[in-house]
This record gives structure tokens, sequence and C-alpha cells, in this order.
């Protein structure tokens, strides 16, 4: 989960990945509400669930695989390869 937003008129935003940690989201929201509205002192307060969904991860394992990636984030890698005659 990323962290909540505060936005106008008192409304939290929750980003979940997912609609299951929706549903589970919305659950607990009750109690949670009921006390914030107490502690606070605040019966304004509302909350949003917004599902997005995330980038999947590029995962590299070889070594080759690897020179490719650190290759792409800084192209002056191939220069210390060539200067330093180094084999993958």
């Amino acid at each position: 989960m990323i962290q909540p937003e505060l936005q106008a008129d008192h409304k939290i935003v929750l980003k979940t990945s997912s609609s299951l940690s929706k549903v589970e989201l919305t659950k607990e929201l009750t109690p949670l509400l009921a006390h914030l509205n107490q502690a606070l002192n605040n019966y304004k307060i509302t909350f949003e669930i917004k599902v997005e969904a995330r980038k999947s991860e590029e995962y590299v394992y070889g070594v080759k695989d690897k020179y490719e990636y650190l290759k792409k984030i800084n192209p002056d890698i191939e220069v210390l390869k060539k200067e330093f005659d180094l084999d993958l």
C-alpha cells in the first residue's frame, strides 16, 4: 500500500494494488473511522479506496542480463569494459 493522501474536505485516499486488498480495507474502515472521529473530534472524515495496477518489476538473474541492465542505466560501463578488457 502507498502512503495515504489527505485531500480537501477531510477526505483520506488510500491506494492499493488489488481488489482483494480493497475489500479487506473496507472491512476495517468502520471501526477505524469511528476511532478517528472520536479521537480527533472530527466527524467529517471520509475515506476513498482506489485500486491502481502496479508495473511489474524486471528481475535480472544472469551475468549478461545484469550487464545489459546496468548498461541501460549507465552507458559508460561499456567504456570501462573496453578500457580494462573485461569479459562477461
